[in-house]
């Protein structure tokens, strides 16, 4: 049996319209679609919380063990496009 883990992705909205969110809600779920799996170890769920006063971060809430370096070598790897895409959006509500 896989390991469980599982992922909020805290995403900042402020200045967003109710549309906005939507769409970049829906743009975040369509990355990490693909990233269900993390090798057959782990099985990842991921949940999305727009949020307001607070930087767009990524925390994992199970386990908490992540000082485990195998886990947290292969939880940043599956995460570097997130970031990618997080710096896309910065950039293109800068640009609004």
């Amino acid at each position: 049996m896989k390991d469980l883990i599982i992922l909020v992705f805290y995403l900042n909205v402020d200045g967003m319209s109710p549309q906005r969110v939507l769409e970049q809600v829906s743009d975040l779920k369509q990355v990490l679609a693909g990233k269900g799996t993390l090798d057959d170890k782990f099985n990842m769920k991921h949940y999305i919380m727009p949020v307001r006063n607070q930087p767009t971060k990524v925390e994992c809430i199970y386990p908490v063990l992540l000082d485990q370096k195998e886990l947290v070598d292969k939880a940043i790897k599956s995460l570097e496009s997130i970031e990618a895409l997080a710096d896309l959006w910065s950039n293109r509500e800068s640009k609004f």
